[in-house]
């Protein structure tokens, strides 16, 4: 009743129909998350689930070793999520000590399901939107051990009679689902990024400790080649030692990175001015203008299908819930449309009754604040010159306020 509540979820833990383009229209969807022994009884003591006991006392087979090596390799095969999972340090395994913080997995479908269905006699019912959840025991090893128990089996729940997902594109594209993300257009180039900046390290290393090419005549240990500041090192004569010549980093290669990261920038239509700062000291204020106006054109789009795909059904799920859930007055805290004033008003179930429609009626922009106030300011100071041959002619305060 406190209010209803969003949760991102890993890509790799939602299971859809590729072939549709609204995951609303598909069959169903699968949810896949790993619950805690006292999560699971939570849910079984507020009535959620179902055959928790039995769950529970499920036999677990525990292999008799566990498997040496990082996930990824020949002796401990994983996933990409396990591998990605690993490289982030997210690990499950140190927690499993206790009974109470045994794993579980859990699968909940939401979708069409036919209760009445039986494949012997042919009897067929209606098909209606479910919630069907099911749980495994999750070995110390992290792999899935045991069999499936049934823990929920019931219409939908929601007013709304939508499944509880909303899927946020950043971009758009045909036959993809999950189409392209923010970071998918820039991936090639980051790696190229990546590359650049460790070769440059790699040559300042060896700038820092040459490699030293010793003749016999040095007759010096090769631990002793490693050199501090004020070292002595003796050999028969001053050629027995000499550094290998490597040429170094080039100005042109340092420079390619600043073209990487242009590119980067080009790519995603996140500019240089954007972030706080310009590639040409030199850059007028028309060119700022032109490229912030060709940016947010680029902007635009990833804007309208976060606003138009994400916002709006999840304000629509939101109000149902809100409908659904309020029984009883309440006191809430509404924003002003500053944004800044907060006014506390009672509201009942009557003041939320009802179907209400969203709309998107402006698409946020990015401006740069400190080009439009020099703007005004050119503007204010060509009005006042007006207003000298012609008074009258414009509205000096509002502009002074605007430029202020």
């Amino acid at each position: 009743e406190d209010g209803p509540a969003m949760d991102v979820v890993d890509v790799f833990d939602f299971l859809v129909d590729y072939r549709f383009h609204d995951h609303q229209h598909s069959p169903g969807v699968v949810f896949r998350c790993e619950q805690f022994e006292d999560e699971i009884r939570s849910m079984g003591e507020s009535g959620h689930y179902a055959n928790v006991e039995t769950l529970l006392s499920a036999t677990q087979n525990d292999p008799a070793k566990n498997v040496q090596g990082p996930p990824g390799t020949m002796a401990n095969p994983a996933t990409f999520k396990d591998i990605r999972d690993f490289s982030d340090g997210v690990t499950m395994d140190i927690r499993q000590e206790k009974a109470d913080y045994r794993l579980y997995e859990i699968y909940e479908f939401w979708g069409l399901f036919d209760p009445k269905y039986d494949a012997a006699s042919g009897e067929r019912g209606e098909e209606k939107e479910y919630v069907i959840t099911l749980g495994r025991k999750v070995s110390s090893a992290g792999q899935s051990d045991g069999g499936w128990v049934p823990l929920r089996v019931s219409e939908n729940p929601y007013w709304h009679g939508k499944r509880p997902a909303v899927v946020s594109h950043y971009t758009r594209r045909a036959h993809a689902f999950h189409s392209v993300g923010i970071i998918e257009p820039i991936v090639n180039l980051s790696a190229e990024l990546d590359d650049s900046r460790n070769m440059g390290l790699a040559a300042r290393g060896l700038a820092s400790k040459p490699v030293i090419i010793a003749s016999d005549d040095a007759d010096v240990y090769s631990n002793n080649l490693i050199l501090d500041p004020g070292s002595i090192v003796r050999a028969r004569s001053t050629d027995a030692l000499k550094a290998l010549f490597i040429p170094d980093r080039s100005d042109t290669a340092w420079k390619s990175e600043e073209v990487i990261k242009s590119d980067i920038r080009e790519t995603t239509g996140i500019t240089s001015t954007f972030q706080g700062s310009s590639d040409a000291a030199s850059e007028t204020a028309t060119s700022v203008v032109s490229r912030t106006r060709e940016a947010n054109k680029r902007i635009s789009e990833s804007c309208k299908n976060i606003a138009e795909e994400f916002l709006v059904p999840m304000l629509e799920m939101f109000h149902s819930l809100n409908q659904q859930m309020i029984t009883k007055e309440r006191m809430v805290e509404l924003i002003g449309e500053d944004g800044l004033t907060v006014d506390v008003q009672k509201i009942s179930p009557e003041d939320v009754a009802g179907m209400v429609g969203f709309e998107i009626i402006a698409l946020p922009e990015i401006e740069v604040a400190g080009l439009k106030a020099r703007m005004l300011d050119a503007f204010t100071g060509r009005a006042m010159e007006i207003e000298g041959m012609a008074p009258g002619t414009t509205r000096l305060p509002e502009l002074l306020k605007m430029s202020y």
